[in-house]
């Protein structure tokens, strides 16, 4: 394929979505996926947060965006793992190549050092569903400090590479599990040492890091990586991490190859390292790549690549992110950024259809997310689009980017658009980049969305070749990613070539702050009888009750329960207001749009005036559900009255409040708010 020269650059544009206020980052107590999992329109990625005060956390959290539906999760707990522990990790993906009745059904290794936070292997007990799972295998990996587990599940495959025993073992290795999925307890089919620790001149004892691997169903490949860790003094000081290789199999595991395709004997030991097995040899030049590696696959034509750290010691600022491609008879390098931000895992790469894509942000450039792209399988590269900025919060505190994850298809490359989860923290917050990421999704486009063919261009011979795919049934013609081909495909592919899609301007990653409503208003009740109400537009500020932003809700902003115990019925400070003009007297019932995370505690209380407290608890999900008050209110008489809702429990958010005295039930983001005078 043709390189990129200057001036020939294709066009990229992004959308995105706020997704979660604050999830963790770092090594003591939330190791993130190194990569999300996509399908069919839904971006799935697993993260971490601390839980407490103390140096631990939990690995059991989801994030989820649904592009049809426009829905936007972030599951807290949803498999209910119960260990805590330092340095937990986790590994969630969809089923690549599924059976039937498999399509959409997500696995998910999580744990953490394996003594302590014993692995779990759940399965999703819904299709496309993040919200319920059932644990398949309990506690399959217990050996000491055993860690980094990655996973994919191919068919009725499972595929799963992780470290066996601790950093600093001598006899430490990188294993591979090949798993049977197909009955209701996986069984596992065979483990071999894929690496394995060695003893080194003038290095000691070289051992096995963290451990990265990624299956890419175009080629229908496994690639693994993983950093060798050498303590030369025999203590921290002076310790290095890198001289990463890149080894991959086809065949799920039967046998290995080196980038340059011929078979490799296993395990691979750094005493027997050769060029071809490690694109950089971070150790032998004395040199450190920090103990994370970054990402690594294939491209649209088969090349092996990775991205590692190109200069010493990237914990410290305006570091080099080098791209390493496979070119016979060796690896070549091409420096991504050399103003890279120390100690941030702030860039991701992947492959669309005919692209290359890495995102990332620099030091110089704060909150900026960057994108270059490749069409020659990382020959040469655009020049740096930035796609998204992630501005300074409301006080005017600056913001960073501290990791970007690649959204990896676990099927098909169907089209040139790819997708990242994004991580940023504000800077003035001592625990921010540690402890506070705020993430949001972004999907980026490359080139235009209507270019079917692949020649860079959306003209008359794409539509000439789109018909023809699309009569023919083929799954390149699932133009709207839905997993059928149907006529909404080529409606959804005529409005793209046309230019007339409906604009999708998505959420900010950084929304601003949404106000309360201006005080001395009312909500007027319509001649139907209803009342819609955003619940983050109260009266006056409330106590018990924070307003924030969040993508995939009624008006990207909700109203969320305070921490702290359960609020008594003697207690009525606690509360939102909203001043509403009734037409109608009588009998009103209420809906709440709104969504619950704890086990039990998932309720809120509605009055009127000075009224009785009318109870309600959501459902045990953490999904958007309307729910009907079991009691109705009554409204005295026409005219200004004060209707309240009061905080119960601190697991509540609310969205939007509907009020009618009929039988109407709201659905989806429930009507228009009412207008206010």
């Amino acid at each position: 394929m043709p390189g990129i020269a200057s001036g020939d650059d294709p066009s990229i544009t992004a959308i995105s979505r706020d997704v979660a206020p604050s999830y963790s980052w770092i090594y003591e107590n939330g190791v993130k996926q190194q990569q999300g999992s996509y399908k069919n329109g839904r971006s799935l990625h697993a993260v971490s947060q601390r839980v407490g005060t103390k140096v631990q956390g939990s690995p059991d959290y989801m994030l989820w965006v649904d592009e049809h539906s426009g829905q936007v999760l972030a599951l807290e707990r949803p498999v209910g793992y119960a260990e805590l522990g330092k340095n937990p990790s986790t590994s969630a993906v969809f089923t690549s190549n599924a059976p039937a009745g498999e399509e959409g059904r997500v696995w998910w290794a999580l744990g953490g050092r394996a003594n302590f936070q014993p692995y779990d292997l759940v399965r999703s007990t819904g299709l496309f569903d993040p919200t319920a799972f059932r644990l398949v295998l309990d506690n399959f990996i217990t050996d000491y400090e055993s860690t980094t587990a990655t996973l994919a599940a191919v068919g009725s495959t499972g595929l799963l590479a992780y470290r066996w025993l601790e950093s600093r073992s001598p006899i430490g290795e990188v294993r591979y599990q090949e798993l049977d999925l197909s009955g209701a307890t996986p069984v596992l089919r065979s483990e071999t040492a894929v690496g394995r620790s060695s003893n080194v001149p003038n290095l000691g004892d070289v051992t096995i890091e963290q451990v990265w691997a990624r299956w890419d169903p175009r080629w229908q490949a496994f690639a693994l990586t993983w950093s060798w860790f050498a303590r030369p003094n025999g203590t921290a000081a002076g310790q290095l991490f890198g001289s990463n290789p890149f080894i991959y199999t086809t065949d799920f595991g039967a046998s290995w190859r080196l980038a340059d395709g011929t078979a490799t004997s296993l395990p691979l030991t750094y005493a027997t390292a050769t060029p071809t097995m490690m694109p950089r040899d971070d150790l032998a030049l004395g040199e450190s790549s920090n103990w994370l590696p970054r990402d690594l696959g294939f491209s649209p034509g088969g090349i092996p690549w990775i991205t590692l750290s190109a200069s010493p010691q990237p914990n410290n600022d305006h570091w080099t992110i080098g791209f390493f491609r496979w070119l016979a008879p060796s690896w070549r390098f091409f420096p991504l950024s050399s103003d890279m931000q120390g100690a941030a895992d702030s860039i991701g790469c992947g492959a669309t259809r005919d692209y290359l894509v890495c995102a990332y942000s620099e030091l110089s450039d704060a909150g900026a997310l960057k994108v270059r792209v490749s069409r020659d399988d990382g020959q040469t590269w655009s020049a740096p689009v930035t796609v998204e900025t992630i501005g300074p919060t409301s006080d005017g505190t600056l913001q960073r980017i501290s990791w970007v994850s690649y959204v990896q298809p676990a099927d098909r490359y169907l089209d040139n658009a790819a997708r990242f989860f994004v991580g940023f923290y504000r800077t003035a917050d001592v625990d921010g980049m540690k402890y506070k990421n705020r993430v949001c999704w972004v999907r980026v486009q490359v080139g235009p969305r209507a270019d079917f063919n692949g020649d860079g261009q959306a003209t008359e011979s794409d539509a000439a070749d789109f018909s023809a795919s699309h009569s023919a049934g083929e799954w390149r013609a699932d133009f709207n990613d839905d997993g059928t081909v149907d006529d909404r495909d080529a409606a959804a592919f005529d409005a793209a070539l046309a230019g007339t899609e409906p604009p999708d301007t998505g959420v900010p990653c950084n929304p601003p702050d949404p106000g309360p409503n201006p005080a001395g208003t009312a909500f007027q009740q319509a001649t139907d009888g209803l009342v819609s109400i955003e619940a983050e537009h109260f009266e006056t500020p409330p106590n018990g009750w924070t307003v924030t932003a969040q993508s995939g809700t009624s008006n990207s902003a909700i109203s969320k329960a305070s921490s702290g115990p359960t609020t008594p019925l003697s207690n009525r400070d606690n509360r939102m207001v909203y001043n509403i003009n009734f037409t109608r007297a009588g009998t009103h019932w209420v809906w709440v749009r709104m969504r619950g995370f704890a086990t039990n505690q998932k309720t809120l209380r509605v009055g009127l005036d000075e009224g009785a407290l009318l109870n309600r608890a959501t459902t045990t999900d953490s999904i958007w559900r309307w729910k009907k008050v079991a009691t109705a209110i009554n409204v005295p008489s026409p005219g200004l009255h004060e209707f309240r809702v009061y905080r119960a429990h601190a697991a509540v958010e609310v969205d939007k409040v509907v009020i009618t005295p009929g039988t109407y039930k709201p659905t989806s983001l429930g009507p228009a708010e009412s207008p206010r005078n």
